[in-house]
């Protein structure tokens, strides 16, 4: 994992310390002193996050001009960037004259934390602030009695902060600066400031909460692919929604609407707010899309679909058998046809005298039970089972 601290090599023995960031001010120069230093191998620069926006920006301080910037290439670290701006005439009630913002982009919200734990480790107890004073002596100079650390402060600002105020005498006046280090998800801020009077604390915060507001806008969720729909856009039939691609961590609701030709035409259908969705028969002649919001602490954004094809109704059901059979075609003149006709009229059929015995018998009734009636898919009624005759 990866170190990044403002102490020396002495307190921090895994990497050499380096020290930048000269300021010249009224004919005279201080220097902040950064060490910073890594012990776990590099990694690459997410694509949803630009480490040069997680810094102070021009706008944010109109009374200065960037005095330097540019990438830094900090082991361990997927990106890191920096910032320095020099006021032409002190400003402020702290008389600011230089300003620093680093931004170093962890991997995880866990190893910036950590980071963090580290820093402020290394600077409130007694032996990290005997070595950052040795430190801050030798690089201007003076003698270790000339640095004086005041007690450290825990500022409001980003998830985590401590703040490090301190001064220096140098060639007879006494020069001020305040470091500031705060977390904001897996992002370290490091913000210098150096004036002609104290910090004070509400400046050196308020320069902080800049920080923390560029570094919020960039974790907001932003999409990368708009959402797709699968499935028929018929009547009865399931479409599902996919989330799309978003940057960064967030979790995602839906709504589906209905929509008349164009975009601009469509209204939420109520109810309609899980990942899939049944169109109905009020959807017919309509189009549907879905729009996916996606949200975290940072903020919201909502991306719509495409449009499906307009919704249709069911094709009808398939066509039922006839429950009569289609009468035979007649046949040859002269000749019966299978129903006992012919062309010129009904054949004649000679009949079986009837016994006179037969036809004075009585028929019996018949014991079976009587047939039930069917209703057909045509809607004629037919019977089955045995008939009383």
């Amino acid at each position: 994992m990866a170190v990044a601290s403002s102490v020396p090599a002495a307190i921090n023995p895994s990497g050499r310390p380096r020290y930048r960031c000269p300021v010249r001010a009224t004919g005279l120069a201080l220097v902040s002193v950064l060490a910073l230093a890594a012990t776990a191998g590099g990694a690459t620069v997410p694509a949803d996050l630009v480490p040069s926006r997680l810094t102070l920006q021009v706008a944010d301080l109109p009374a200065a001009r960037i005095d330097s910037q540019g990438p830094l290439h900090e082991r361990g670290y997927a990106g890191a960037y920096q910032r320095t701006f020099v006021y032409k005439a002190p400003s402020g009630r702290s008389g600011f004259v230089y300003v620093l913002s680093e931004a170093l982009l962890a991997n995880t919200v866990a190893e910036a934390g950590a980071d963090l734990d580290h820093f402020r480790a290394g600077l409130t107890s007694k032996a990290g602030r005997t070595a950052y004073a040795k430190a801050i002596a030798k690089a201007l100079r003076v003698k270790v009695g000339a640095v004086r650390l005041s007690p450290p402060r825990t500022p409001r600002v980003g998830d985590h902060a401590f703040e490090l105020p301190l001064s220096v005498q140098l060639e007879g006046r006494r020069f001020f600066e305040s470091l500031l280090y705060m977390q904001l998800d897996r992002v370290v801020n490091v913000v210098v400031s150096a004036g002609l009077r104290s910090i004070a604390r509400a400046e050196s915060r308020a320069l902080a909460a800049t920080v923390a507001g560029h570094i919020a806008d960039s974790l907001k969720p932003r999409s990368l692919a708009v959402p797709a729909v699968s499935g028929d856009a018929q009547q009865d039939a399931v479409l599902t929604a996919t989330t799309g691609d978003w940057s960064g961590d967030a979790t995602f609701a839906f709504q589906w609407q209905r929509c008349q030709d164009v975009a601009a035409s469509c209204t939420d259908i109520a109810g309609a707010t899980e990942q899939s969705y049944t169109a109905t028969d009020t959807d017919v002649g309509f189009e549907l899309r879905v729009v996916v919001t996606a949200a975290n602490r940072f903020g919201t954004a909502a991306v719509a679909s495409a449009l499906t094809a307009a919704v249709v109704a069911p094709p009808p059901p398939p066509p039922c058998s006839s429950p009569h059979p289609s009468p035979s075609p007649p046949g040859p003149p002269g000749r019966p046809a299978a129903s006992g006709l012919t062309q010129d009229g009904p054949a004649q059929i000679p009949r079986r005298p009837r016994r006179a015995a037969a036809r004075a018998r009585p028929r019996p009734r018949s014991t079976r039970p009587a047939r039930r009636s069917h209703r057909s898919c045509g809607g004629s009624t037919r019977t089955s089972g045995p008939q009383p005759w």
